[in-house]
């Protein structure tokens, strides 16, 4: 509902209130500031790949030197990536589950990586060397 409801919105910093004012909103524009724990993030990873059984998740976490991904846990996080709506389930032939990523998830995925991205770039500015970068 409107605060004026058939009036003009008050400029940008007027007082509606005492205590409130008009702001930018462009904020909800950013990207997410929610984290991935590691697990979450391994298998949105793996799943922005292609779709997979739980089974070919943990097998997959496992051979890519990733996150170790035991069943409590995998199946724990797949429920609750599923309830955040970053992947879907869907039934195969009744009985087997198959996980894929929706654009939510890519988005978040996106947005945590571009993160980590912009922190090893800072990292190499400040003379710090990770794992990955010759030393």
């Amino acid at each position: 509902m409107p605060l004026n409801p058939g009036r003009a919105p008050p400029p940008e910093g007027q007082k509606i209130f005492d205590d409130i004012s008009i702001v930018d909103i462009s904020i909800l524009d950013m990207p997410s500031t929610e984290k991935l724990s590691p697990a979450a993030l391994e298998i949105l990873l793996i799943l922005a790949g292609q779709s997979m059984h739980g089974y070919a998740i943990m097998k997959t976490s496992r051979g890519e030197g990733g996150v170790r991904l035991g069943p409590g846990t995998l199946y724990r996080w797949l429920d609750s990536l599923s309830q955040t709506g970053y992947i879907r389930i869907k039934k195969e032939d009744g009985r087997r589950n198959l996980y894929e990523i929706t654009p939510s998830g890519r988005k978040v995925l996106r947005d945590e990586l571009s993160h980590a991205q912009n922190l090893l770039a800072r990292a190499k500015v400040a003379g710090i060397r990770t794992q990955g970068s010759g030393g």
